[in-house]
């Protein structure tokens, strides 16, 4: 597999003046270009509803990149906690995507013990995963799963890769042709990422006694015909 933290890291390194430049940065774009002002709005209020946030919720927010979300998720919620690996993305957060509520850290999201620090310190009550799976296999969620289970915590992970609608991602012949190549010969080193089943995460739901629930994204999502969303509650 792709190394992805350094892939991350080198990732459109670009100064950042604007909010369509921090979407930019982070990915969210289609064919090289912003996603709408419209869905940015649609996809902040799905994970508002999916999550369940209320004003008193304290949420940790995992692989925050650059804040853009977390930025906007902090108006509707008592505080923020971004975390991610990359020192430049949390100095863009830092600078670009601040609020009285928020507090960035760098912190590798497999170091556990970090991380339960973290909310017991700031008593996290919601924890968000966006558009951060496709970076990790079944083995490092449940490692990620296994301490969050310990603590009192809803658990949204979104924007995920959907095994079962991989070709709708690779839906012609030439995007088919280069998948197929990509794995025989080089290992998924240029693919996007690793892609789901909701069986695999049923069972590392089950295995920590969480309910799991499925949603789809919303019509205006442009990844929504092949990407899902769950949310893991006790």
């Amino acid at each position: 597999m792709k190394n992805w933290k350094t892939f991350w890291q080198n990732y459109r390194v670009i100064e950042i003046k604007s909010q369509n430049d921090l979407l930019y940065q982070v990915g969210k774009t289609v064919g090289g270009s912003v996603i709408s002002e419209e869905q940015f709005k649609e996809d902040i209020n799905e994970i508002i509803v999916n999550l369940d946030l209320k004003k008193d919720d304290v949420i940790l927010d995992l692989c925050c990149g650059n804040g853009v979300l977390s930025y906007k998720l902090s108006n509707s919620v008592e505080k923020v906690i971004g975390v991610d690996f990359s020192q430049s993305f949390i100095e863009n957060a830092k600078k670009h995507s601040t609020n009285k509520n928020i507090s960035y850290y760098v912190v590798d999201v497999l170091n556990s013990e970090y991380i339960n620090k973290l909310i017991a310190e700031y008593n996290v009550t919601k924890v968000l995963m966006n558009d951060c799976l496709a970076y990790f296999e079944p083995k490092s969620l449940d490692l990620i799963i296994s301490k969050l289970s310990k603590h009192k915590v809803t658990i949204l992970m979104s924007s995920i890769l959907d095994k079962e609608r991989k070709w709708h991602f690779y839906n012609t012949l030439t995007r088919k042709i280069n998948y197929i190549l990509d794995v025989t010969f080089y290992n998924s080193k240029s693919g996007i990422g690793y892609w789901w089943t909701k069986n695999e995460i049923q069972k590392i739901a089950d295995k920590y006694r969480f309910e799991a629930k499925y949603f789809m994204h919303h019509n205006k999502n442009h990844t929504a015909h092949y990407r899902f969303n769950v949310r893991l509650k006790k």
